[in-house]
């Protein structure tokens, strides 16, 4: 009996022993993950995701290397975000003890501008004023780019921690007809030049600011990385944010995170959407063909100019039935002028109403 005794006894040792090793290794784990701190809109929030706090793209940069503290919210602008921050207690601890930063905002101060959320709810157009639309839209890219600067100079009086900012991409789905077509175009250059105009002028190597390239990593691939009938990110495009991070760190000598000086020399090009790329293909071939039709011509002209006197040599082509209309549309901005873009993304907003109609809450 007394040695049963002393066996359980024994045995309850050797567990209570084990446990505090195991408790102390899982403790000696969490010293060592680092605190990252992602601020934002929905899109780090993860809206519409099935599991935000799993499939939001903070969590899968590195869930064994970091604690993530994630601070997204739904619907925030720029004007938002640097709020809190200078004003609310709760965002500064956090911060203050962040190894590493992820801002990803501005959607929304572009949205607002072109009163995107009201339009779609009540497609009422008798109160829009297109040239207000366009002062407004001027204004919403002022305040960001000064909002930015505020931001990250907020956040540096808090933190050296790294800071990885992520530009804004363009959310249209094309299918590569040519209506699908032509609003992508207008989109993605509204985007581009925001990113160029921007978001660019904080990629820093000396203050430790990466700008991410979401607008190149997505473009062309939009429909495998955005929700059908939506706006923001599914699960493949929370993952693609979250890789982008992920190779924009590292570790130095001395354990502490640190930018890939690779990510302050790399050089983008910008994408042509997946769908329209056989049909570009098929039209650079035609108008290859045409041109060397139109040289023979030329020649034949040249060689026989006796035979050819007095008749008209002049080659007229439609090339309308030889080659789809969106590939000799000029860029509306050019035709129109700024003063109609206001009303051009207002009457596409009311089209792409029609693939948003399943998710009322497309929020930012």
């Amino acid at each position: 009996m007394n040695k049963n005794r002393i066996s359980i006894i024994l045995a309850l040792l050797i567990f209570i022993v084990h446990l505090s090793a195991s408790e102390k290794e899982v403790i000696a784990e969490e010293q060592n993950r680092k605190k990252l701190v992602s601020l934002g809109d929905s899109i780090t929030a993860g809206y519409n995701l099935d599991n935000s706090e799993k499939q939001a793209f903070p969590f899968l940069i590195d869930e064994e290397r970091f604690e993530v503290e994630n601070l997204g919210v739904p619907g925030w602008t720029s004007s938002d975000l640097l709020y809190v921050l200078e004003n609310d207690e709760t965002f500064w601890s956090p911060i203050q003890h962040a190894n590493m930063v992820t801002i990803n905002i501005g959607n929304n101060d572009l949205l607002y501008a072109i009163q995107f959320y009201d339009l779609i709810e009540t497609e009422d157009l008798n109160s829009i004023d297109p040239f207000q639309i366009e002062a407004d839209v001027q204004k919403a890219q002022q305040d960001l780019a000064e909002n930015l600067t505020h931001i990250i100079n907020t956040i540096r009086e808090r933190t050296e921690a790294p800071i990885i900012l992520y530009n804004l991409y363009n959310p249209v789905i094309t299918d590569g007809t040519f209506f699908w077509n032509l609003v992508y175009n207008i989109i993605d250059d509204m985007v581009e030049d925001l990113n160029d105009h921007i978001f660019s002028n904080y990629h820093s190597q000396l203050d430790q600011v990466a700008v991410v390239d979401v607008h190149t990593a997505f473009s062309g691939k939009q429909d495998e990385y955005i929700f059908e009938g939506d706006i923001h990110p599914n699960e493949f495009g929370q993952k693609k944010l979250a890789k982008l991070a992920r190779e924009a760190i590292k570790r130095d000598i001395d354990g502490r995170l640190v930018l890939q000086e690779k990510i302050f020399s790399e050089v983008r090009e910008p994408a042509i959407p997946a769908t329209a790329q056989p049909e570009m293909e098929r039209i650079t071939a035609t108008e290859t063909e045409i041109v060397k039709e139109r040289q023979i011509e030329e020649q034949k002209s040249q060689d026989s100019p006796s035979m050819l006197s007095g008749i008209d040599t002049t080659v007229e082509l439609d090339l309308s039935k030889v080659l789809p209309t969106f590939t000799f549309t000029p860029n509306p901005f050019y035709i129109l002028g700024g003063s109609f873009v206001g009303l051009i993304i207002l009457v596409l907003l009311l089209l792409l109403r029609r693939k948003m109609r399943r998710r009322r809450h497309i929020y930012f």
